[in-house]
């Protein structure tokens, strides 16, 4: 098995949201208007932030990358099929030794990122790379859906990237 990480781009992202594992496709769409076909949702990622994706021997599997919030503050995003699980350390890797250290040089202060509470595969990793969850599950979703935030420091991420991937 080959794992290698390449920029995204939008047929590769499409035919990644249209497989999406179950959790990613419920904690993505309920965020957008009803009835929004798949390629509208690879599209805007792809268009709207620094994207990449991880492919398994050549199949595209992970869409991932950081869009800016604000100039100090960038949202992360990860989706992907059942077979993502299998792209997790090297997307790992890269976010936290090459991608978010980029951010931090063009003045990034704070990573969040927003996930269905049910969601707890993601929590599990956002924790284990130094990200804090903020607060009580609020509603989020286009039907209330509950969702948590979480938050990367700059100095947290640092202790985190240092301990494990240096």
């Amino acid at each position: 098995m080959t794992v290698t990480i390449r920029p995204a781009i939008v047929s590769h992202a499409s035919w990644i949201t249209a497989n999406l594992r179950p959790i990613d496709h419920e904690e993505a769409f309920c965020q957008l208007p009803a009835d929004t076909p798949s390629s509208v949702l690879a599209h805007w990622l792809v268009m709207s932030s620094d994207a990449f994706i991880a492919f398994v021997d050549d199949e595209p599997v992970t869409l991932f990358g950081t869009s800016p919030i604000n100039v100090a503050c960038y949202n992360v995003f990860a989706i992907g099929t059942r077979q993502m699980r299998r792209t997790i350390p090297e997307v790992t890797r890269f976010l936290m030794t090459e991608h978010i250290e980029k951010r931090i040089r063009e003045g990034a202060k704070t990573m969040e990122a927003r996930s269905l509470a049910s969601h707890t595969q993601a929590h599990a990793w956002m924790r284990s790379t130094g990200a804090v969850q903020l607060g009580k599950a609020f509603p989020y979703g286009r039907n209330d859906e509950p969702f948590v935030l979480f938050r990367w420091t700059v100095a947290g991420y640092r202790a985190i990237r240092e301990k494990r991937w240096s």
